[in-house]
């Protein structure tokens, strides 16, 4: 049998004549307001909290799957970057260094030029 507001008001009438209107009311406030079969048992609550259980590791999971993908993804390309950037500070060092080693040895010849010019020319004269 269905629970309706027409059944509910005609138990209200029945206890009313035999408990009185206080207890009466007090009775009918502790039936829930709708059928018991809509209420909820433990078991129903620990049935849904597996369930949601169940459904949050999947997410995790897959949380988890593509924040580690992403952290590859992130890191491969920093490793190239990292290369590029090394291979471009190499070129512009080697290139410096030997403009520079060019200077020197230039600078070091004409020392070296002058200083044997000098040296002969006071050999010849002595």
């Amino acid at each position: 049998m269905a629970i309706n507001e027409s059944a509910r008001h005609e138990l209200f009438n029945h206890f009313k004549e035999l408990l009185g209107t206080k207890d009466t009311g007090t009775l009918m406030e502790l039936l829930p307001p709708v059928g018991w079969a809509d209420v909820a048992t433990k078991h129903d609550l620990a049935a849904l909290e597996e369930r949601i259980d169940l459904r949050f590791s999947g997410l995790e999971e897959r949380s988890d799957m593509r924040f580690s993908s992403l952290e590859e993804r992130i890191d491969s390309r920093c490793d190239i970057l990292e290369h590029r950037l090394m291979s471009a500070f190499r070129g512009e060092l080697n290139s410096a260094i030997h403009s520079q080693t060019k200077v020197f040895v230039m600078t070091l010849m004409g020392t070296l030029l002058a200083y044997s010019g000098g040296i002969s020319a006071l050999v010849l004269t002595r």
